[in-house]
């Protein structure tokens, strides 16, 4: 199962880029961060492999999705 992420989101669950400087992932187990628009088709392409992923990995993997257009400041400290 996929979890869509705002910057509020991606802070407390992934890594608080804010107050460090040092990556530190928050997680307990890997993830995928997922970054895409709606306007784009690759993206709608890959989105339901990753539903499906999320389904068949659950509690083993995060798959998170974090929408370029809502969250532009996120997207853009990632160069994306």
């Amino acid at each position: 199962m996929t979890e869509m992420l705002t910057k509020a989101d991606f802070l407390a669950k992934v890594f608080d880029y804010e107050n460090n400087k040092d990556w530190n992932f928050k997680g307990e187990v890997p993830a995928l961060i997922d970054f895409y628009a709606d306007w784009c088709q690759p993206c709608k392409i890959v989105a339901p492999i990753l539903e499906e992923l999320g389904a068949e990995y659950e509690g083993k993997i995060k798959i998170y999705k974090i929408d370029t257009e809502a969250e532009q400041e996120l997207a853009g400290i990632f160069g994306i």
